[in-house]
């Protein structure tokens, strides 16, 4: 004879239940999309080309410094291949504040596009004087804070923040070399 065990019906139905919300939860869980955030290293280094002054800054600009001159600005654009987005492409006009003065800072908003992603902007301004005396062609020398304040397609709401160190290799036109150091914060 063999024996049989038997499950009371209500623990069935319990069993059943547990089992089939276990397989909801599971589910849900794979298909619901990632909304973890994610930092990934910014760092890399541009060669950009210059051009200027130009005949306007951007707007919130000062026109004139505090003596009269004229705030010089300049185009920069520049190309690199960064760790992590592959081909990018550096855009920002520069302005020169105190540009009559020996303590000369920029202030910038650099638009990094990645090529078939998007873009990511990163405003940036340098906290101490530029290393080259007013009105020299010595080799121009600076670092600015920046700090990422968003994005298009897969930058939206990126976030971040770091150095840019600037090498200007001409002091009437040419060529800089822009080395960004930091991160990138990300959606997924």
């Amino acid at each position: 004879m063999s024996r049989r065990s038997t499950m009371p019906a209500s623990r069935l139905v319990v069993v059943l239940a547990l089992c089939a919300l276990a397989g909801i939860l599971a589910l849900s869980a794979v298909a619901q999309p990632s909304h973890a955030w994610r930092t990934i290293p910014l760092n890399g280094t541009f060669k950009v080309d210059w051009t200027g002054p130009l005949k306007a800054c951007p707007p919130g600009v000062p026109k004139v410094t505090a003596k009269g001159s004229v705030t010089p600005c300049f185009l920069n654009v520049g190309h690199a291949n960064m760790a992590g987005l592959g081909a990018v492409t550096e855009r920002y006009i520069m302005a020169v504040l105190g540009s009559d003065t020996k303590c000369q800072k920029l202030k910038f908003t650099a638009v990094l596009t990645v090529a078939g992603k998007g873009t990511i902007t990163a405003p940036a301004a340098t906290k101490n004087c530029i290393v080259s005396p007013v009105n020299s062609i010595a080799l121009d020398e600076s670092t600015a804070q920046f700090h990422i304040t968003g994005g298009t397609h897969a930058y939206a709401g990126a976030t971040g923040h770091g150095t840019i160190h600037q090498v200007n290799h001409a002091a009437t036109g040419g060529t800089v070399t822009d080395t960004w150091n930091g991160t990138l914060t990300l959606k997924g």
